[in-house]
């Protein structure tokens, strides 16, 4: 059988290497070749509703093209849905409603798309339209000439995972969280540090993945950031798996020892509230702090909007080595991805 897993834009390699472990089968790529919607082949499995880097599952039940971008092309998706038999997926349902993405430059809107839909079920199997109390939720995706008729098996995102008594006002996702975290290669053993905790997010990831088996250590200059952490790790029963507390991220040797610390993950703060230059410092001093109490071939994974400031930083600070860089799409926002290594 074939699925539809939706993620983060950007993280698509991220999420083939966790299906891998998780699910096996086989990973066929991007849908449609768009970033943050993959195929799999794989048979059914409680385990695809415990993959970390995906927000939604759906069953892929067929797909096909369409020739026209225009109102003629609705009518293709009304007759070639028509002739699909989608009878197996519907056996024993009274309700149903679409849904539908729309992504290019087509002469009709995704409400066009689910009216059409609509009415060949409803006309062909006989079901009731329910917006609110459906049984069934099909779904009717149009990227490009492609359109793909899916039924999801998640009702609400697998990224809403945490119990949240305290939301930073930039959150961090946890399925970005826990791409930072596979770019970090965590180890069972290793010490991990986030010194920009915000909400906590990453710590949570950390600690409900690997418990008691890597240390954890985090902390933020704000302090109503540091109580904020600590108040989620509890509702989550994680906070016996970190230390948090209120630190400078520019002055780490002040918190912890020298040469003590396999892996740096954090969001860095992108400016929205502070002026280029003190971000340039921030960035510099925290670079300078941060080598002084990683270890030889330690790692740094930040995420940063602000790209070209620290990118020239780093490549001029001296003592690390740039080993990776990639954009994701995050809330319409294109944060950067770094990963640096502590040279010996």
């Amino acid at each position: 059988m074939r699925f539809v897993l939706t993620c983060d834009p950007g993280f698509e390699d991220v999420v083939e290497k966790e299906v891998m472990e998780k699910v096996g089968g086989k990973f066929l790529g991007k849908l449609a070749n768009f970033q943050g919607k993959v195929i799999i082949e794989a048979k059914p499995s409680k385990a695809l509703l415990t993959l970390r880097s995906v927000h939604h599952v759906a069953k892929l039940v067929a797909s096909f093209q369409i020739e026209h971008e225009d109102e003629r092309g609705l009518e293709e998706i009304g007759e070639k849905l028509g002739k699909l038999n989608l009878s197996p997926w519907l056996k024993g349902k009274k309700s149903f409603r679409i849904s539908s993405q729309r992504i290019g430059p087509h002469r009709f809107t995704s409400i066009d798309v689910q009216r059409v839909a609509g009415k060949v079920v409803q006309e062909k199997y006989g079901l009731k339209v329910d917006l609110k109390h459906f049984q069934l939720n099909l779904k009717v995706d149009v990227f490009g000439k492609e359109v793909f008729v899916g039924i999801p098996i998640t009702s609400k995102s697998l990224a809403k995972r945490f119990k949240l008594r305290f939301i930073h006002p930039a959150a961090l996702k946890p399925t970005i969280a826990y791409g930072l975290i596979r770019m970090a290669e965590v180890r069972e053993g290793d010490t991990v540090l986030d010194p920009m905790c915000g909400g906590g997010t990453i710590l949570l990831e950390l600690a409900d993945i690997f418990r008691d088996k890597v240390k954890i250590l985090g902390g933020d200059i704000n302090p109503k950031f540091v109580k904020g952490t600590i108040l989620n790790a509890k509702a989550n029963l994680l906070s016996k798996y970190m230390k948090v507390v209120v630190l400078d991220a520019t002055h780490l040797t002040s918190f912890f020892p020298q040469s003590s610390v396999d892996k740096i993950i954090t969001d860095l703060p992108y400016g929205v509230r502070m002026k280029r230059r003190n971000l340039k410092e921030l960035y510099m001093k925290f670079l300078g702090s941060s080598y002084e109490v990683l270890r030889s071939n330690g790692r740094i994974v930040a995420l940063t909007l602000r790209a070209n400031s620290f990118r020239s930083l780093a490549l001029n600070a001296g003592g690390f080595k740039l080993v990776g860089e990639r954009v994701i799409e995050s809330g319409g926002l294109y944060p950067h991805v770094f990963i640096l290594e502590k040279l010996i």
